[in-house]
């Protein structure tokens, strides 16, 4: 029996996608938090017949983002996916992602000399210093509350918190900024790696939800109304 030992090609391709996969389900869940959020303002009417229901909804997605986020970008345990393995892979195989790698993975895909020099005129390689200054951003981001909350979510109880009848979210606020700016740095660095790889960019998230949650507000109000008119 052949035992087929991952390349490095395909070593990267794992991870990338891996973390990608990771960041659209953060996204999916936070644009969920985010448009019921929303909701609350703007279409009151149809919030509150199902309070109980949208605002623990609301929670349960800003919750699983958080989780997300911290899984596969801010957690150091050793069962997490971090991005800092990412950072060390690349800085170990920076030949993965020079012009001339680029190149023939053009050319194995079949496109013409043409293609390939247009291409890779504007390919921009990958170095120690670009990992680097990666790095330093995702380390400036503001993480901190984000882990808290997350921390004190999981413990279930927090005595300080507890007696004084206080959120975690209102001890610890994460602010919508906040996680904007950690989703959308870590969408850009994925997509950096993943152009200079091969070319490839990628749009952040799952399939859209919101056309699908306006559409159970908009059944709400019909429904509604249909009583109003049986009434």
């Amino acid at each position: 029996m052949s035992h087929h030992s991952v390349t490095t090609e395909e070593q990267f391709i794992i991870y990338h996608e891996t973390l990608r996969n990771e960041l659209d389900i953060a996204f999916t869940h936070y644009e969920i938090a985010k448009t019921l959020r929303e909701f609350r303002r703007n279409r009151r009417s149809e919030f509150k017949d199902a309070l109980t229901f949208f605002k623990e909804t609301m929670d349960a997605n800003l919750f699983s983002a958080v989780m997300a986020i911290n899984r596969g970008f801010i957690d150091k345990r050793g069962d997490c996916l971090q991005l800092d393995k990412l950072f060390e892979f690349v800085k170990q195989n920076l030949g993965l992602f020079s012009t001339s790698a680029f190149q023939k993975r053009l050319e194995d895909k079949g496109m013409s000399p043409e293609e390939i020099q247009h291409w890779s005129n504007l390919h921009i390689e990958i170095t120690a210093q670009t990992v680097f200054e990666d790095e330093v951003r995702v380390k400036s981001l503001s993480i901190d509350n984000l882990k808290a909350w997350r921390n004190k979510r999981l413990a279930h109880i927090d005595m300080e918190l507890a007696e004084k009848k206080t959120s975690v979210m209102d001890k610890k606020p994460i602010t919508v900024k906040e996680i904007d700016d950690i989703l959308e740095i870590i969408d850009e660095i994925l997509n950096r790696y993943s152009v200079a790889y091969d070319g490839v960019t990628h749009k952040i998230g799952l399939p859209p939800v919101k056309y699908q949650m306006e559409y159970l507000m908009d059944a709400l109000a019909f429904y509604k109304q249909s009583r109003k008119k049986l009434g």
